[in-house]
């Protein structure tokens, strides 16, 4: 159903790979991804200042004239919504030890599904 790719963190840092390089060139050739991040840096997260955990958020999009990411992710009010997340927190979140990788994924050309959102 979905085809998918995980590059952990230890790969990146040790090839010395660019995780914008790596988004932005995924989104271009028409994949999300999916990050697991630190979350304490990610205004709108339930631990955004208060705790330091490993969280996922869909990158959806990106716009460079306000530098920001489109994610869909779940917030403080439990659900998942779309949530703009500044690049210069992005970074942040990916500089700490609960920075896991990125997992990058397209659906299949063959197969459906159904979100209700």
């Amino acid at each position: 159903m979905l085809e998918t790719y995980h590059i952990g963190s230890s790969i990146i840092k040790s090839n010395d790979m660019n995780i914008l390089s790596i988004i932005h060139q995924s989104l271009e050739d028409g994949y999300f991804v999916d990050p697991c991040i630190d979350a304490f840096f990610i205004p709108g997260k339930v631990y955004y200042g208060n705790t330091h955990i490993a969280h996922t958020m869909l990158i959806t999009g990106y716009d460079a004239d306000t530098q920001t990411f489109q994610v869909l992710t779940n917030v403080k009010s439990g659900k998942y919504t779309d949530l703009n997340v500044k690049l210069e927190d992005f970074l942040r979140s990916c500089r700490t030890n609960f920075f896991e990788g990125v997992t990058i994924l397209k659906k299949k050309h063959w197969s459906s599904f159904y979100c209700n959102r």
